[in-house]
């Protein structure tokens, strides 16, 4: 026999012991298979349907291995010599035994050869093993325990070739043999978990591959399965309940099954308690609770999610020894975590810590493995954040090239190839943002965020994020370059993601997101066609997402800014005092969570600065006036995060100089000269202004120059820059005579108008005022015309562009004498044609503004028809309507 007979010990003192149970007894504790032959050959009592029963039911209740296998080979030869008799059954016996000894010894030797081999001769080691295992299962289809082993070492050989080969007849056998093996009891030796868990694991990584929900199913129904056959083999139970989870929490990510990210977490937590006596598995089950946490929270937004993903990701690095094969992908793990929470709560210690376990993890990662794409894509995010802390450029390039590292080694075609691509093209876009790098750093950002769409399948959870990054990357090339068809694309994306979500369904971090960004890219629309229905949509989204995100978070205070510069823009169109009160409000907040060094707080303060100008322009309380430029020169010295920030704050800057120059103090004891003029044409306004106006003057035009300089060609906002600094030369002008202004000036006036007509017609309409009144004030008539001409333009395009808006009285205030500043001027030039061209731009102009006032009583038509005047109410309408079309006739004319 096989090693030492195993003695079945009998009580016939305890128990009741029948005669067959006794002769059986006997039979096992021979010595040697001839023994076991000859007892047989005269005990026939044991070859009948009693002697049968008897051995299966003392097999049933056995558990031991050795003793199973013992009883089943018993068993085997008992069935055998029924029908074949004692002889032959013992001879084909003898012979199969030794043919399994062979078999065993070869499929050993080919397995050394495989292990310790390389390139061809490994392979074809590799290929005798699949081979002889799948003989040795053939050999021992008799004996159920033996047979089970087998299926366990073939399934082990051929998930091996799998992982060297990647063939999927490799994979889909091994589940087969995995599968037949997986039955109660399991008596293989112990290890055969690990079988489970590397079947699981290539499931996944098949899935990331072809994107097939069937192999993430497979992995979890046989995780599953394993656990109901473990049994009494508690030493699997934990590696299975890690397996389970882990399969749970893939099949959550593709499908964003809600119940599959608990019961993962439940999983892992059941594994991790029952695992005192099997330290080695804990990092790994770590680990996979870690991440588990981490998805739930960006589901949920729970900080305690965050703060226990930390707690299992730092304990998985702690129970790593120093020189595991596993510790980069612990520190990766734990790095990515703590960024996220550094995103959530803006502390310093978080990002520098992930920066520093990064940088370890770098270093000790095996080139050329998988997890070194990982390592590097996240030491790129950690990279981006000192950047957005700091502003050191230096830290954006290690971005960068951290980034462009993790997709060079990222595997084609893998699931974590897309997040890489991801982080490389936020770093380039920021530095496009910066305005001081390669000019197609945009370009490259945007095709990249691209390719991460189009190789992320369409049903797996993380494409929303994806499309939201290509959406902000498209609006970031819109404020670079004013292309609009870059604007559409981007609304149009932002919209598909942010519409997914019910009302009546709490939205995700990532859906806050999206509402986000929509907001912004509402609000840049806003700015480009004037549409007050696009700021008001912008700053719905915006209160939502600010009520929706917890409020010491960071994120919060970025979606108050943009929600306090929305209620700014609403008070300059509408008058609104509540707006105004809400703006100032909401900045202040915003300031409170922002930390001191971040380049948002620049932001934050300059809007905080306008928003206290408009509040002087409204209350007329000069120390408001004070207070903002205060902020505004204080807030030049913190670092900016890009050189369009810095040119809009020192834009808001030189604003406020001009507006305390020229507007007389209010203080008391100050009393204004009344004969003198000022005001927005840049000159001070005599006695009742403070003593030093024409500093505040000579400091705006210097603060407009150096903004001008520092915003591309190609930015929307450069018309307004150019707007500026010419209105600041005209006023220098008026003040000193000084002739060297007039060509500048009229020239950046003259730019400003053309590139407005094309980004935001309300600062063309602005412009062309200005420059026309100041062609008069010179009598430049020729020159006069072809600015309110611009502007002419600008109104029509203007109101064309809210033709379903009721708040038209700012636009209408501003356009009100352009018509008739433009016909006297072509008047004046005293041509037949030009005084034709005054006739058809006065009609042009009272169409427009008949049209405008018509429409505004539209509330009071209602209320007509409501009082029962409804062939009243038609008739108007049916006028305004005539008008309406006059109008745009004449606009295409």
């Amino acid at each position: 026999m096989s090693g030492s007979p195993r003695e079945l010990p009998a009580d016939p003192a305890s128990s009741p012991v029948d005669s067959l149970t006794l002769v059986l007894a006997g039979w096992f504790s021979t010595s040697s298979w001839a023994e076991s032959e000859a007892f047989l050959a005269t005990h026939p009592e044991l070859l009948t349907d009693a002697g049968e029963k008897a051995l299966a039911e003392q097999l049933h209740a056995q558990t031991d291995r050795n003793t199973r296998v013992l009883m089943e080979e018993h068993a085997m030869l008992l069935r055998r010599v029924r029908q074949r008799g004692v002889e032959e059954t013992f001879q084909w016996w003898a012979a199969l035994r030794q043919r399994l000894t062979e078999t065993v010894a070869r499929a050993d030797a080919a397995q050394k050869r495989h292990t310790r081999g390389a390139g061809e001769a490994a392979a074809a080691a590799l290929d005798e093993t699949v081979e002889v295992r799948a003989r040795i299962r053939e050999l021992v289809a008799g004996i159920p325990t033996r047979r089970q082993s087998a299926l366990v070492t073939e399934a082990e050989a051929l998930v091996e070739r799998y992982r060297v080969a990647g063939r999927d007849v490799d994979l889909d056998a091994a589940l087969d043999r995995a599968g037949a093996a997986l039955r109660p009891p399991m008596t293989c030796p112990p290890g055969w978990a690990e079988l489970v868990v590397s079947l699981t694991a290539a499931l996944r990584q098949r899935h990331e591959r072809d994107r097939g929900a069937a192999d993430l199913d497979a992995a979890v129904d046989l995780a599953l399965k394993a656990l109901r056959a473990a049994g009494p083999d508690a030493t699997a139970v934990p590696v299975l309940l890690g397996a389970l989870g882990e399969a749970l929490r893939a099949r959550h990510s593709f499908g964003g099954r809600p119940h599959d990210l608990e019961l993962a977490i439940r999983s892992t937590e059941q594994g991790i308690g029952t695992l005192e006596q099997m330290l080695a598995r804990l990092p790994s089950l770590l680990d996979n609770l870690g991440g588990a946490f981490a998805e739930r929270y960006q589901i949920q937004g729970d900080d305690a999610d965050l703060d226990r993903s930390v707690r299992a990701f730092t304990d998985a690095v702690r129970h790593l020894p120093t020189d595991s094969p596993a510790r980069p992908g612990s520190l990766a793990n734990l790095s990515g975590v703590l960024l996220l929470r550094h995103d959530r709560r803006s502390d310093p210690a978080d990002l520098e810590r992930a920066t520093d376990l990064l940088t370890e993890a770098a270093a000790l990662v095996t080139p050329g493995s998988r997890l070194e794409a990982a390592v590097h894509g996240t030491l790129a995010n950690a990279w981006r954040r000192r950047y957005e802390r700091g502003g050191d450029p230096a830290d954006l390039d290690h971005a960068i090239d951290s980034g462009e590292h993790a997709v060079r080694v990222a595997v084609p075609g893998s699931a974590d190839r897309p997040s890489h691509l991801v982080a490389l093209g936020h770093a380039l876009q920021m530095r496009a943002e910066r305005g001081s790098a390669a000019d197609d750093d945009i370009d490259r950002a945007i095709t990249i965020y691209r390719k991460a769409v189009a190789e992320t399948s369409a049903d797996f959870a993380r494409l929303r994020d994806r499309v939201n990054s290509l959406g902000i990357g498209l609006l970031t090339r819109y404020q670079l370059r004013g292309t609009e068809k870059d604007l559409d694309e981007a609304l149009e994306l932002l919209e598909q993601g942010a519409g997914e979500d019910t009302p009546d369904t709490p939205a995700s971090v990532s859906v806050l997101g999206f509402l986000f960004n929509l907001g912004n890219g509402l609000w840049i629309r806003y700015r480009r066609t004037g549409d007050l229905a696009a700021l008001d949509r912008a700053l719905r989204l915006f209160t939502q997402v600010a009520e929706a995100t917890p409020t010491d978070s960071v994120d919060r205070a970025a979606c108050l800014n943009s929600l306090a510069v929305g209620f700014a823009e609403r008070y300059e169109r509408t008058g609104d005092e509540a707006a105004l009160r809400d703006c100032a409000d909401r900045l202040r907040e915003a300031l409170k969570t922002t930390p001191a060094d971040s380049p948002a707080g620049v932001s934050y303060a300059g809007n905080l600065g306008n928003a206290l100008r408009l509040r002087y322009g409204h209350t007329g309380e000069q120390g408001l006036l004070d207070e903002a430029i205060r902020l505004l020169e204080n807030t030049l010295h913190l670092p900016s995060d890009s050189a369009a920030q810095r040119a809009t704050l020192l834009n808001n800057l030189g604003g406020a100089l001009v507006q305390r120059a020229t507007v007389p103090d209010r203080r008391p004891g100050v009393r204004p000269d009344k004969g003198a003029g000022g005001g927005s044409d840049g000159e001070p306004a005599g006695q009742g202004v403070r003593h030093d106006a024409s500093a505040d003057l000579r400091a705006a035009e210097d603060h407009f120059r150096t903004a001008l300089s520092l915003v591309s060609e190609s930015s929307p906002d450069r018309a307004l820059h150019l707007a500026n600094l010419g209105r600041s030369l005209r006023g220098r002008h008026r003040r000193t005579g000084e002739e060297a202004c007039v060509e500048e000036g009229v020239a950046l006036l003259a730019e400003a108008c053309r590139l407005a007509l094309r980004t935001g017609p309300d600062t063309a309409l602005g412009a062309a005022r200005v420059w026309g009144r100041w062609a008069e004030a010179r009598e430049a008539p020729d020159e006069a015309a072809r600015a309110f001409g611009l502007g002419v333009t600008a109104a029509h395009q203007l109101f064309q562009a809210q033709v379903l808006r009721s708040h038209r009285w700012s636009w209408l205030r501003t356009a009100a004498d352009i018509h008739v500043r433009a016909a006297w001027n072509h008047v004046a030039r005293s041509t037949p044609e030009d005084r034709a061209a005054a006739v058809v731009v006065l009609e042009r102009g009272r169409a427009l503004l008949l049209s405008e006032a018509l429409e505004a009583r539209s509330t009071m038509v209602d209320r007509l028809a409501e009082a029962g005047h409804q062939d009243l109410a038609d008739r108007y309408r049916a006028a305004v309507a005539r008008l309406g079309e006059f109008t745009r006739g004449a606009l295409e004319d």
